[in-house]
């Protein structure tokens, strides 16, 4: 054991990882004053994504602390690679190169599965542990670190399951998991990897993201005294680290307790750290309608935004206008454009919100300014006025021409009598009469015309505005989908593959082509989707059923009183028009006697 340096903690600096991890463990007296020949050691490395250093474990340091501890002669060395969900441990360890490393040294590579299994778990016969932490920035912890790493002995199936339930936050999920292990009691070594540090919005979100080269490695077999010291060491409150927050709570630490031999004599600058506002991440046309968020789900949707801002940086430039929705009760996004509706909370929460529908065209058509309008496209005021005076247009012209042909044919008739004997006046005179009665009479039936398509317009426009009291929805199919409790790793992307593979997404495409390798994504179930989509449709139209019910009464009879003032608007029409009709030829008659 490590002599007197419970709570020693030491920062440590080389020209290159595998000098910084040596200064640092002659600080602490030499590996072999932690381990023995005879140990069990178990090695978590920090392999969270399939990406190499400083996403996951440095190479460099990885193999050198190998190479320390076979000078030793540990015979029974194991490693065990903390990954997210769905990551293929042995794939990802391979496409990293550290198999061969893991070979090498004659270690060996062992899965949860094998960590845990049947009723004799294999951790029960470990006797040492290191804890290799890549340290990153990270959005709620700020920055990895062991306490980070060390819920990675919990299997990824495990992790979710517990995260999953809502019982608890999720940081408080992995609090009290590494408390838990804690009392284990399994000496353990806990190195902080600071030679290469990634800041920003990491390990995914390439293009926002920039690695710093530190040179440090944090050492110690205290975990919240190494963890305390990293956090303090590049500008953050160690309470900010909720592990270390519950360990002071729990007088288990505090500042005087550590005792540091660091090489540094200054503190590194302040890093950039990723953002934590959903809002805040900028995507071309992406809108973002965040309802309430359980720090869960505040997690998998930065790490979605992350991923999606990285892989769809260019290709949503020809997006146009979408939006994301998450969140408990989140607001209802009136827009026209896809959705994607993120986590099992969002969906329960907004499955009667408006944008799931969208209006069903009906087979009526209302034509009005020369265009066929659909349903729930009315006019009102100056604008309908307008359209009845484009339909009457062709009618007026009718008018203007009657009036100009037989203008013409009266003039003619004027200028021949002017020349005529006295019998052929009185004939001319009578077909003068004659004319003008007939350009009367087809003038009068003319705005007769003109008057009855007005009255037509204002009665169907009145009842299409009825009409459209009424639903007739249909389900938004520009509506996507993405399940969990939260949402898991990277599955969403698999989901925006099939949602969007008419729109130009080659980048994401390459992407998870790529991962299949070494993550499992969840097959897209065609007919389940489908299958959903006819039980929501079918809940759609019992829901418009319930409301129209209520409305049909009091529709059909607004309906009844705008028919019947039709009827009456035309009856009164037609009157005035037989009127008219007799009162032209009535006074042509008089006129004609009197020229007799």
């Amino acid at each position: 054991m490590i002599t007197d340096s419970r709570e020693l903690v030491v920062i440590a600096v080389g020209s290159n990882a595998t000098e910084s991890l040596n200064n640092g463990l002659n600080l602490l007296g030499g590996l072999s004053k932690f381990l023995s020949k005879e140990d069990n050691v178990l090695i978590l490395i920090d392999l969270q994504c399939p990406f190499t250093c400083p996403s996951s474990v440095n190479q460099e340091t990885f193999s050198a602390l190998l190479g320390n501890i076979k000078l030793i002669g540990v015979k029974k060395v194991q490693i065990l690679p903390g990954v997210m969900w769905g990551i293929d441990q042995k794939k990802a360890l391979d496409s990293l190169g550290l198999g061969d490393i893991i070979q090498n040294y004659d270690a060996t590579l062992i899965t949860y599965e094998e960590l845990y299994k049947f009723s004799a778990p294999l951790i029960d016969e470990v006797t040492k542990i290191i804890c290799l932490s890549q340290i990153r920035t990270e959005p709620l912890w700020k920055l990895t670190g062991s306490s980070y790493l060390m819920w990675y002995f919990n299997p990824p199936n495990k992790r979710w399951k517990n995260i999953s339930n809502y019982k608890n936050k999720y940081e408080d999920e992995r609090v009290q998991y590494v408390f838990e292990f804690l009392e284990r009691k399994i000496p353990t070594l806990y190195i902080n990897d600071c030679y290469f540090l990634l800041t920003g919005n990491g390990p995914f979100a390439w293009n926002t993201t920039k690695s710093v080269k530190t040179k440090r490695i944090f050492l110690s077999n205290n975990i919240m005294a190494v963890d305390w010291v990293t956090y303090e060491h590049f500008g953050l409150d160690p309470i900010k680290n909720l592990f270390i927050r519950k360990a002071s709570e729990l007088n288990l630490i505090d500042k005087k307790s550590i005792n540091l031999n660091s090489q540094v004599q200054s503190t590194y600058p302040s890093l950039k750290f990723p953002e934590t506002e959903p809002s805040n991440i900028n995507l071309e046309g992406l809108t973002i309608f965040s309802g309430e968020l359980n720090s869960g789900e505040r997690y998998a949707l930065l790490q979605f935004l992350f991923m999606i801002k990285n892989l769809l940086f260019k290709d949503s430039l020809n997006f146009g206008k979408w939006a994301i929705i998450a969140g408990k009760n989140p607001p209802d996004p009136e827009i026209d454009c896809d959705i994607i509706v993120f986590g099992d909370s969002a969906i329960k929460s907004s499955k009667k919100y408006k944008f799931r529908t969208i209006t069903e065209k009906r087979s009526e058509i209302i034509n009005l300014m020369g265009f066929e309008i659909g349903v729930g496209e009315t006019l009102e005021g100056d604008e309908l006025e307008k359209a009845i005076l484009i339909q009457q247009r062709k009618i007026r012209q009718k008018i203007e021409k009657t009036r100009k042909k037989y203008g013409e044919l009266i003039a003619t008739i004027n200028n021949l009598v002017q020349t005529s004997d006295e019998e052929a006046k009185s004939d001319k005179e009578e077909t003068k009469l004659k004319l003008q009665m007939r350009m009367d009479l087809k003038i009068n039936k003319y705005q007769y015309k003109i008057e009855k398509l007005r009255i037509n317009i204002i009665a169907k426009h009145k009842k299409q505005a009825i009409k459209n009291k009424l639903l007739d929805l249909d389900l938004n199919e520009r509506v996507l989908e993405i399940p969990g409790n939260p949402p898991l790793g990277w599955d969403p992307l698999v989901y925006l593959t099939h949602f969007w593979q008419n729109k130009q997404i080659s980048t994401l495409n390459l992407f998870i082509q790529i991962s299949r390798e070494y993550y499992t994504f969840p097959k897209y179930n065609k007919s389940k989707i489908r299958a959903n989509m006819k039980s929501e449709r079918k809940k759609i139209e019992k829901r418009d059923k319930e409301k129209n019910r209520q409305l049909k009464s009091k529709n059909k009879s607004e309906l009844n009183i705008i028919e019947n003032e039709l009827k009456s608007n035309l009856k009164n029409l037609e009157l005035n028009f037989k009127k008219n009709t007799k009162r032209i030829k009535k006074k042509h008659i008089r006129e004609g006697g009197k020229n007799e």
